[in-house]
């Protein structure tokens, strides 16, 4: 599965809605981790990415409304919704968690 961007927080809210398990990847086009994770991020959609478990990211440079909705204090920042609920927030380029949070999520749907 590819990754959604999502452009509005009318767009977040209907991603969010429509998957059992949503995973949002909050960036900015200049921030260095964010670049490196991008690409990891990229095959977690691929190998998790189903009709329950999908992937989106957001530029909060051009969506800060999101920002500011999911209190993001540093980035990148993964947001994961459960069932339409912010259920972690992982901050950092740490793909260990992040795969470990979806896992986790997944099998518990």
């Amino acid at each position: 599965m590819t990754v959604t961007e999502i452009g509005s927080h009318a767009a977040l809210k209907a991603f969010v809605a429509g998957h059992a398990v949503a995973v949002v990847d909050c960036y900015a086009p200049w921030c260095g981790p964010c670049k490196q994770l991008a690409p990891a991020f990229d095959r977690l959609a691929g190998k998790y990415g189903n009709a329950k478990v999908a992937f989106a990211k957001v530029d909060i440079e051009k969506v800060g409304e999101v920002a500011t909705i999911l209190q993001v204090s540093s980035i990148p920042m993964i947001a994961v919704f459960t069932h339409g609920k912010i259920s972690d927030k992982i901050q950092g380029a740490n793909l260990t968690q992040i795969e470990s949070v979806v896992r986790f999520r997944e099998a518990h749907l």
